[in-house]
């Protein structure tokens, strides 16, 4: 997991919208985090889950290519 504190926050608020339904804000979240540490492979992993609940195959796709 990486060592940015600022990220990991932003991480952990992406996943509790994530889990109260909030898919939204919890893809605007783990970009968030991926902005402050390009190698957060547990953010991509999770924005390409609220992208497949979205339906939006190839945005998950891309995610999950770069976890």
């Amino acid at each position: 997991m990486t060592s940015n504190t600022e990220a990991k926050d932003v991480f952990r608020k992406g996943a509790s919208s994530l889990a109260n339904g909030e898919v939204e804000e919890s893809i605007d979240r783990f970009s968030r985090a991926i902005e402050l540490d390009r190698e957060f492979a547990l953010a991509y992993l999770s924005r390409g889950v609220a992208h497949l609940q979205k339906n939006e195959t190839d945005n998950a796709i891309d995610d999950f290519t770069k976890a």
